[in-house]
């Protein structure tokens, strides 16, 4: 009776114009769920976006019903942001596309790293409107007196090692220094640490702190089949604990990012949650179009990630952490 109930039900969704998704809830039916699984195979829609939530099924029926191309998950929450994604990726592939549109490149192979953030940095903020912290970058500690004199405190002081590329949690970064006496000081003692566990070093970058209330991460690389694509979300250090990401295809224009930045789950905290400061999502949409548009036309860049990327209490978009690679042969046409 249920699956032949289900058989009909997916019948009339298939055969429907009326529906632009499917979200199926089920529960555990272990009795049946061999033949549902078979339903479900033949009859879900093939053109129609769908996401499974089957709780306690049997493996082997799940991995049928996966087989076929359909998610399945055991919360329906999970199942809803599955459906989501298929509704915003098909956004992007059938909404317009620019009359100048570059043509889109393989995914090439990255080079064997990444250029240290002072480099990166001053990529990025050369060919865009992306700002970075006043700062300096010495090879000497003993020259930030100098260097340094027109800064003003706090400092924050950062290992440059291309072996040291994610700083927190690897005695590479110094927060809230007071003086640039106590940054000069911070800087000895991680090059003499990293000196001593044989890491190489280019020197110490030296920055202003920069005082904020919204971070985001931006990564831009290329996919193997699809091309360039996109990845904005929110940022910080606990980014990979609790992500909160949206995708999409290269190109994009400006409206389209900010309907991205809009789409994660925090974006009612940009709006000035309870009396907190709003979040210029315009200008961080402006600037993130920039790092897009570099990112399509120069074919030696294999990746950049930025994270944390700032919106400042002045509105400044900054980059407080970047990281570009290259492509090993130059060209990101020139795939495997």
């Amino acid at each position: 009776m249920h699956k032949t109930m289900l058989r009909e039900v997916l019948k009339i969704i298939s055969g429907g114009t009326g529906y632009d998704g499917l979200l199926l809830f089920m529960g555990g039916l272990s009795q049946i769920a061999e033949e549902l699984a078979d339903a479900l195979v033949s009859e879900l829609p093939r053109d129609m976006p769908c996401a499974l939530t089957w709780q306690a099924a049997p493996e082997e029926a799940v991995q049928k019903v996966r087989g076929r191309g359909i998610p399945v998950y055991g919360e329906i929450r999970d199942a809803a942001r599955a459906l989501a994604g298929q509704f915003r990726l098909g956004a992007g592939w059938n909404g317009p596309v620019p009359a100048k549109a570059p043509p889109i490149r393989q995914g090439g192979r990255p080079a064997d790293s990444f250029a240290v953030e002072h480099r990166s940095k001053d990529l990025l903020c050369g060919a865009t409107a992306l700002e970075r912290p006043r700062g300096v970058f010495v090879t000497d500690p003993g020259a930030l007196s100098t260097a340094g004199a027109a800064l003003g405190a706090p400092f924050v002081v950062k290992l440059q090692s291309p072996e040291m590329l994610h700083k927190s949690g690897s005695g590479g970064i110094a927060l809230g220094l007071e003086s640039i006496a106590a940054a000069a000081e911070a800087a000895r003692a991680m090059i003499g640490s990293a000196s001593a566990r044989g890491v190489p070093i280019e020197g110490v970058l030296v920055e202003e702190m920069v005082s904020f209330d919204h971070e985001f991460i931006v990564g831009l690389r290329c996919d193997p089949s699809f091309g360039p694509m996109l990845v904005l979300g929110r940022g910080g250090v606990t980014v990979e604990l609790e992500p909160d990401v949206a995708r999409a295809f290269l190109p994009l224009d400006t409206a389209q990012i900010e309907d991205l930045i809009r789409s994660l789950r925090a974006a009612p905290l940009l709006a000035g949650f309870r009396g907190a400061p709003p979040c210029d999502v315009a200008a961080l949409a402006r600037t993130v179009k920039e790092l897009c548009d570099l990112y399509l036309h120069d074919e030696t860049l294999a990746e950049i990630e930025i994270n944390p990327l700032v919106v400042d209490r002045a509105g400044r978009v900054v980059a407080l952490d970047a990281l570009v690679a290259r492509t090993q042969a130059g060209s990101r046409g020139d795939a495997p």
